[in-house]
C-alpha cells in the first residue's frame, strides 16, 4: 500500500490548484486548451474634435504611445478644409489627447508640444514617450521631448531631451538594450536624403552617437522594429522609399544590426510565399512573441509610382492642355484610390522568411507607430489614402498558438506517470538502510548505473534547448556537448581511484578528509543551492514550452512534474531512481528518433532537402576559428567542455551517485563509459532536430505561430501541433521524462548530501533512513517552488541560464577537489581563501561580460586552483594524513 505521506502530497496537489478530486471533467477541461487561434480586430473610441472645432479628420504622422496604461497622441499632419489635389492645405497640430484605461472617450490635454509636428519617431518607455525629430512642413526639427502621464495631477508634462545632431522626419526607430536608435530620414524638405542615417541614444538619454549606417540605399518611411533572432535582440530595417530628380526608388530590402558585433546584415527581399518583392513603405510594425514581427498596412507602391509619374510629367510638360489631361487623371487615381494594403505580414527573424497572417477587414492606416501594450497593439488615427486621414482607434489583439491536447494525449501522459509511480513503489519494498536508500545495496548493474547518469544529464534542457538553440543558430555549441566522451578517461584517472577507495557515501565526504569540515560544508551547501536552482530550471523549461503551445497552466504542469518526482524518489531511493531513468532514457531517444523520421518525411526532397537548405543558410557551422572569448568560437567551447564536464562528472554527486553504486572499480569505469559513448548519437540527434525544425519551418514559416513567446518552445509546437493524437501525448511524456529523471537524481543527491554531510555528521536526532526520505520530499518540493517563480520572469533562453547556474555555482567547486588531489601542500586554509576568491571573481565576470557564459565554470576552477595554491604557500596549515588523499599517497590497487 502507499504511505500515506504520498496520499497526502497528491491531495495538496489537487487543493493547490483548485481541482476537486472527483471532478476529473473538471480537470480535464483546465488541462486543455479551448482558446482558437485568431487575430481579432477591435476598435476603441475615436479621436474627438479639437478644441474649437466641430470635426476630427485624423492624423497622419502622430507621435502616439502608451505610459501608465495611459495612450497619449500627439501632434500630426491632416488637410482640414479639402484634399491636396483640391487645393487643401496640409496643418500641423500641437494638440495632445489622452485615453486613460477603460475610458469611453479621448480627451484633449491642457498641454501641447513645443511647435506644430508630424512624421517624427515616438517611442514608449517606462519613463514616457520619446517624441523625436518630425516637421512642421517647411524645415524638419531637432528637438527631442518626453510626454509623461502625471498620475496625480491627471495631466500631461513634457520633458526636453538632448536635440538630435541634425534635424530629421520621416525616419524608423526603436528601443534596443535600453537605447534609443533612429534610422532613415531625410534633414531637410527641400531634397531628398543624400545620405543613410543612423543615430543611438545612451541609455541616459544624455549623448546622441553616429554610427555606420546600412550597406543599402537612404530611405525615408522605412519599417523599422527590434525583436530578437533567436541570440539576442537586433535592429530590422525594411523597405521605404528614396525620392529622386528622375524618380522615386521602391525599397523592397531589408537589413539587421547586431549591437553585440556593430554589423549590419543583409536580410532576403520582402517576398511572400515566392511571389514578387514587397515594398512596405509608411508601415506600421510591433515585435510579437519571442522571434516574430509583424507588419502591417504599408503602401505596396503600385498607385503612388503612377501618381509619381504623373507628377513628374505635368512638372516637365509646358502644354497646359496636356497638363489638364494629367491633372484630371491624377485626381481620378486619387479619388478611387482603394487605401493602402489591408494585409498582415509576419517575418520570422529565424529563418528570414515573410508569410501572410490575416487581412483587414477595411482600410489600414499608414504613418502611425504601433502601440504594443499588453495582448494588443494599437494603431490611432493615421493616413488611410492619400491626403486622407481617420480618426478611428483599430487594435489587434493577439490570441495565443495554443492547440487542443486531446484526451487520447493526456490518457498517455497519465499513463506514464502511472507507471513511474509504479516503479517508485516497487523498489520501495527493498529500501530498508541508507545503504540501500543512497546506493541501492550493490544491487544496481553497471549498464543501468550509465544509462542512468545519461538520464540525469539528458534532461528537458537537451530535448528543448538544445534543439531550439540548433534552431535559433547552428552547431558551434556541438563540441561542448560532446564534453562528456572527451573527459571521460579524466573522470576515470583522476577522480574515480579516490572515491573508490575512501568507500565514500556524499562526494563531499573527501573534502574533510583531505582539507576540512568547513570546506566539505560549503561545498556540500553549494552542491544543494545549485541543484534546488537545476531543479527549478529543468521543470519550468517544458511548463513555459507546454503552457506556449497548448495552454496547459504553468502551474499545473510545474507541480504535476514536481509531485510525480517527489512520490516515486521518496519511495524508491536510487533504485528507483535508476531504473525510472532507464526508462526515461528509452522513451525519451524513441521519441526524438520518431519526430526526425515525421519532420523529414514532411520536407520536399526528403533529407536531401533538409541538407540543401541547412548548408544555404550556415547552419552546419561548427568551428570558429576567431579569437575572441566573448563569443562562442571554437577555442571557448572546447575550454568549456573540458571544465565543465570535469567539473560535472568528477564533483557533483547526481553523477559521482551513480557510479558509486557500482559494485567494483570496472563496473564504475564501465557506467563512466556508457554514458560517454551514448552522448555521441544523442548529441548528434538533438542538434539534427533543431536543424531540421528549421528546414521545416523555413520552408513554411506560416506554420510557426507568431504568439509564440519562446524560442524554446519551437520543438513542442511541432509535437502539439502537427504530429496525430497519441503520438504526440507519447513525445509530450517524452518531454515530461526528460525532466523527471533529472529532478528525482537532484532531489535524491540533495538528500544524500544533507542526511551524510550534515545529519549524520553532527550526530543530530532521527531515524536516518526517514531524514533521507524527508529531505528528498523538502528539496523537491523548494525547487517545485522555484520553478513557479521563475515562471514569472522574463527568460529568453534557458539554455543560456542553465550555463550561468552550472558556472556560477561548481566552477570554485571543482578547483577545490583537484587541489587536494595534486598538491600536497595544499590546506584547509588555502582552500577557504581559493573559495571565497572564486566566488568574488566570479561575480565580476558575470557583471562585466567579460568571458561568454560557457567559460564560467573554467574562470571559477582555474581561479579557486591558483588561489588556493598559493594561499596554501603563504599562509600556515595544520599537517594532516593524506594516505589516499593525493595522487602521491594514493595506494596501488590491483583493480585500478
Amino acid at each position: 500500500m502507499v504511505p500515506n505521506r504520498y496520499l497526502l502530497l497528491a491531495l495538496i496537489w489537487w487543493v493547490a490548484l483548485g481541482i476537486p478530486i472527483s471532478g476529473l471533467g473538471i480537470y480535464g477541461n483546465r488541462l486543455m486548451a479551448q482558446e482558437p487561434v485568431f487575430f481579432r480586430w477591435d476598435s476603441l473610441p475615436a479621436l474627438p474634435p479639437a478644441k474649437g472645432s466641430l470635426l476630427q479628420h485624423g492624423y497622419a504622422g502622430a507621435f502616439t504611445g502608451v505610459h501608465q496604461e495611459v495612450l497619449i497622441l500627439a501632434g500630426g499632419a491632416n488637410f482640414p478644409e479639402a484634399m491636396p489635389w483640391e487645393g487643401g492645405q496640409k496643418k500641423y497640430s500641437r494638440d495632445i489627447f489622452y485615453l486613460l484605461p477603460g475610458a469611453p472617450q479621448w480627451q484633449q490635454s491642457k498641454q501641447v508640444l513645443p511647435a506644430s509636428l508630424a512624421y517624427g519617431v515616438s517611442l514608449s518607455t517606462t519613463d514616457g514617450i520619446l517624441c523625436i525629430g518630425g516637421t512642421d512642413g517647411v524645415s524638419c526639427s531637432r528637438e527631442v521631448f518626453r510626454l509623461a502621464w502625471n498620475e496625480e495631477q491627471q495631466e500631461i508634462e513634457l520633458q526636453f531631451l538632448p536635440e538630435l545632431p541634425e534635424p530629421l522626419a520621416f525616419m524608423g526607430g526603436c528601443l534596443l538594450k535600453g537605447e534609443v536608435y533612429i534610422t532613415g530620414g531625410q534633414n531637410s524638405m527641400k531634397q531628398p536624403p543624400r545620405e543613410s542615417f543612423f543615430y543611438r541614444l545612451d541609455a541616459r538619454c544624455q549623448k546622441w552617437t553616429k554610427l555606420p549606417s546600412w550597406p543599402g540605399p537612404a530611405r525615408i518611411l522605412p519599417v523599422v522594429s527590434c525583436q530578437s533572432n533567436g541570440l539576442h535582440n537586433q535592429l530590422y530595417l525594411f523597405s521605404g522609399r528614396l525620392p529622386g530628380k528622375t524618380n522615386t526608388q521602391l525599397h523592397t530590402d531589408g537589413y539587421r544590426y547586431d549591437p553585440w558585433t556593430q554589423s549590419w546584415h543583409r536580410l532576403n527581399p520582402i517576398q511572400v510565399n515566392g511571389g514578387p518583392p514587397l515594398c512596405l513603405m509608411g508601415a506600421t510594425a510591433a515585435p510579437t512573441g519571442a522571434a516574430h514581427i509583424w507588419v502591417m498596412g504599408g503602401d505596396r507602391g503600385r498607385i503612388f509610382t503612377q501618381l509619381d509619374s504623373l507628377n513628374r510629367l505635368m512638372m516637365q510638360t509646358p502644354d497646359t492642355a496636356q497638363i489638364a489631361q494629367l491633372t484630371k487623371l491624377r485626381n481620378q487615381l486619387l479619388d478611387q484610390h482603394p487605401g493602402f494594403s489591408p494585409q498582415l505580414l509576419s517575418y520570422y527573424t529565424i529563418t528570414d522568411q515573410w508569410s501572410l497572417i490575416d487581412s483587414f477587414p477595411g482600410k489600414l492606416p499608414v504613418t502611425t507607430p504601433a502601440i504594443h501594450t499588453g495582448d494588443r497593439i494599437v494603431l490611432a488615427s493615421g493616413e488611410i489614402s492619400p491626403g486622407k486621414r481617420s480618426p478611428k482607434v483599430i487594435q489587434l489583439k493577439i490570441a495565443s498558438g495554443h492547440q487542443t491536447f486531446g484526451w487520447i494525449n493526456i490518457l498517455v501522459v497519465g499513463a506514464y506517470f502511472l507507471v513511474l509511480i509504479w516503479v517508485g513503489w516497487h523498489f520501495s519494498k527493498r529500501q530498508l538502510s541508507l545503504e540501500d536508500y543512497f546506493k541501492g545495496g550493490g544491487r544496481i548493474p553497471w549498464w543501468a548505473a550509465g544509462l542512468s547518469i545519461f538520464g540525469t544529464v539528458l534532461s528537458a534542457i537537451s530535448f528543448m534547448a538544445i534543439p531550439a538553440k540548433t534552431f535559433a543558430t547552428d552547431w558551434s555549441y556541438f563540441v561542448y556537448n560532446m564534453g562528456p566522451f572527451l573527459v571521460a578517461p579524466i573522470i576515470i584517472a583522476l577522480f574515480l581511484p579516490f572515491y573508490q577507495r575512501l568507500d565514500i557515501t556524499s562526494v563531499y565526504e573527501y573534502l574533510e578528509q583531505r582539507f576540512n569540515v568547513a570546506i566539505r560544508l560549503i561545498g556540500s551547501l553549494a552542491f544543494m543551492a545549485y541543484q534546488l536552482g537545476r531543479i527549478g530550471i529543468v521543470l519550468y523549461l517544458p511548463a513555459i514550452a507546454l503552457h506556449t503551445v497548448s495552454g496547459f497552466n504553468i502551474e499545473l504542469c510545474i507541480l504535476t512534474m514536481g509531485i510525480i518526482s517527489v512520490v516515486y524518489t521518496m519511495m524508491g531511493g536510487i533504485e528507483g531512481v535508476v531504473w525510472t531513468d532507464v526508462m526515461q532514457v528509452i522513451v525519451l531517444m524513441g521519441g526524438a528518433l520518431l519526430c526526425i523520421v515525421l519532420m523529414i518525411s514532411e520536407i520536399d526532397g526528403g533529407f536531401s532537402g533538409v541538407w540543401q537548405i541547412a548548408v544555404e543558410n550556415d547552419k552546419f557551422n561548427l568551428i570558429d576559428l576567431r579569437w575572441n572569448w566573448q563569443e562562442p568560437t571554437f577555442g571557448v567551447v572546447l575550454a568549456a567542455a573540458v571544465f565543465s564536464n570535469v567539473v560535472f562528472y568528477g564533483t557533483d554527486q547526481t553523477v559521482v551517485q551513480r557510479y558509486l553504486t557500482a559494485t567494483d572499480m570496472a563496473g564504475a569505469r564501465r557506467s563512466i563509459w556508457t554514458n560517454a559513448i551514448l552522448v555521441v548519437p544523442a548529441t548528434i540527434i538533438f542538434f539534427a532536430i533543431g536543424t531540421i525544425l528549421f528546414a521545416r519551418y523555413s520552408a513554411a514559416p506560416a506554420e510557426v505561430h507568431p504568439a509564440l513567446s519562446a524560442t524554446d518552445a519551437i520543438f513542442p509546437w511541432f509535437i502539439v501541433s502537427e504530429l496525430p493524437p497519441g503520438v504526440s501525448g507519447l513525445l509530450i511524456a517524452g518531454i515530461f521524462a526528460a525532466s523527471m529523471s533529472s529532478l528525482s537524481s537532484s532531489m535524491n543527491s540533495v538528500a544524500t548530501a544533507y542526511t551524510t554531510d550534515f545529519h549524520r555528521r553532527f550526530s543530530w536526532r532521527g531515524n536516518l533512513l526517514k531524514v533521507a526520505q524527508n529531505s528528498t520530499q523538502v528539496a523537491g518540493l523548494l525547487g517545485t517552488m522555484f520553478a513557479i517563480m521563475m515562471a514569472s520572469w522574463d527568460i529568453k533562453s534557458l539554455w543560456d541560464e542553465f550555463l550561468k547556474v552550472v558556472g556560477l555555482f561548481t566552477g570554485g567547486l571543482g578547483g577545490v577537489f583537484v587541489l587536494g588531489f595534486i598538491s600536497q601542500k595544499a590546506h584547509g586554509r588555502g582552500a577557504l581563501v581559493g573559495l571565497i576568491a572564486s566566488m568574488f571573481i566570479q561575480y565580476l565576470v558575470a557583471t562585466s561580460h567579460s568571458v561568454h557564459i560557457l567559460l564560467f565554470t573554467a574562470t571559477g576552477f582555474l581561479s579557486c586552483l591558483i588561489i588556493g595554491y598559493l594561499a596554501s604557500l603563504m599562509l600556515p596549515g595544520q599537517p594532516k594524513p593524506l594516505k589516499n588523499l593525493t595522487f602521491r599517497t594514493l595506494d596501488q590497487d590491483p583493480e585500478s
